[in-house]
């Protein structure tokens, strides 16, 4: 085992771990800012989320101390499995239980109930921490991945196959429910599009990671390079989560269309004002209030409204006859 391959793979993960803990972070901070009336059990997700990402990374940071700068110069440190390391590996199991436990969720409330299909995916996912948990006790035990490897090695490859399969599952699930409702307006069939497309990416960033710490484990069982994929997937999970709470208003704002404005033509300049606001009374008034036009507030759609009004007096001349006479506006 090679120094790129152990140390250097761990140093890496652990530079990467410390850079998705702060995105993790300022979407904690940005959903508690944005959605203080959020339910509890959702604020509570999130906060759990940002607390188990928070001290995976305390856990990988001191492994990395451990591994680099106390055992400097010990080549057989790099098969080593540190407690800390092995605890890590748990809290990264919790955080993807944590984000399947609520898809799953999700799903039941889609499906109207349907257990047929959050069934096996609830069974997956405690499957699947039930072996992240055996996987943290025997590394604890016996302190080496070249042991592990030899007596335990399908156990963590179950456990990365059924991490790759509930993120289908679940991928596939939440499209084809949300596919399945007959949107009527215009407006939900655009929220739910965006919502699919973000499902699929979701669900193929964590899938895609969970298959390439799977070849890592297959291929190369005895180096370091699979834990440093392994210690990002859960981070993963948080922050697509975290993701899709914070992107809903942006999903309301791209799915709702452009009301149509009125483009007011007045002495002081163009402006343009929304239709549903714009009233002759409030115009002759001049009350209305409107943000210069520019070619950034011009919706797709734009209507000009010209009136043109003509007053007409009658009066009465010396010989006791009528005179009538009109005054128009000078033409715009």
């Amino acid at each position: 085992m090679g120094v790129a391959s152990t140390l250097g793979a761990v140093l890496a993960g652990t530079f990467f771990s410390i850079a998705f803990s702060g995105f993790i972070a300022l979407q904690t901070f940005m959903y508690f800012r944005k959605y203080p009336n959020d339910p509890f059990r959702q604020k509570l997700l999130a906060f759990f989320l940002w607390s188990t990402d928070a001290t995976q990374s305390i856990l990988i940071a001191i492994s990395t101390w451990e591994y680099v700068i106390v055992n400097f110069g010990n080549p057989a440190i790099g098969g080593h499995v540190f407690i800390t390391t092995a605890i890590a590996i748990w809290f990264t199991a919790l955080m993807t239980t944590g984000a399947n436990l609520f898809y799953c969720g999700r799903i039941h409330r889609l499906s109207t109930g349907n257990w047929w299909i959050t069934g096996p995916i609830l069974f997956l996912t405690i499957s699947r921490l039930a072996t992240a948990t055996t996987t943290s006790i025997e590394l604890c035990i016996l302190k080496s991945v070249p042991v592990y490897s030899e007596h335990f090695k399908p156990l963590w490859t179950t456990g990365l196959a059924n991490a790759a399969v509930t993120d289908m599952l679940v991928t596939a699930a939440l499209c084809y429910y949300l596919q399945s409702h007959d949107p009527v307006l215009s407006s939900t069939e655009r929220m739910i599009r965006l919502i699919v497309v973000l499902t699929i990416n979701n669900g193929a960033l964590t899938s895609a990671m969970s298959i390439i710490c799977l070849v890592c484990w297959m291929t190369m069982p005895n180096n370091l390079i699979f834990l440093a994929f392994y210690m990002l997937i859960g981070k993963l999970y948080a922050m697509s989560l975290l993701a899709t709470f914070n992107m809903r208003n942006w999903i309301r704002e791209r799915s709702t269309p452009t009301q149509p404005r009125n483009l007011v033509i007045t002495t002081g300049g163009c402006h343009a004002v929304e239709r549903s606001n714009l009233s002759m009374s409030e115009f002759a008034a001049g009350s209305i209030t409107a943000s210069p036009f520019d070619d950034r507030t011009l919706p797709k759609r734009l209507e000009v409204n010209v009136r043109k009004s003509v007053q007409f007096g009658i009066e009465a001349v010396g010989d006791g006859s009528l005179s009538s006479s009109s005054t128009a506006p000078p033409p715009v």
